[in-house]
């Protein structure tokens, strides 16, 4: 699914930053915690994300 990163997060023990804004591709999949999984791009993939923190785009499914 696509998402656009609502708010500044920086990853807990990774250097990794996600600004607003930011386009990114997510898993369908919710963990128990809320989180999803980011897939694309590639440097952000494997990270979660608290669903809290993106706005997904409706309407777009890149999965077929």
């Amino acid at each position: 699914m696509e998402a656009i990163v609502n708010k500044p997060l920086k990853h807990f023990f990774m250097d990794v930053y996600l600004d607003p804004g930011t386009e990114i591709e997510v898993e369908e999949e919710e963990t128990e915690l809320g989180n999803v999984q980011i897939i694309a791009p590639e440097e952000y993939a494997e990270m979660y994300i608290p669903l809290s923190c993106i706005d997904l785009v409706k309407g777009v499914n890149t999965h077929e």
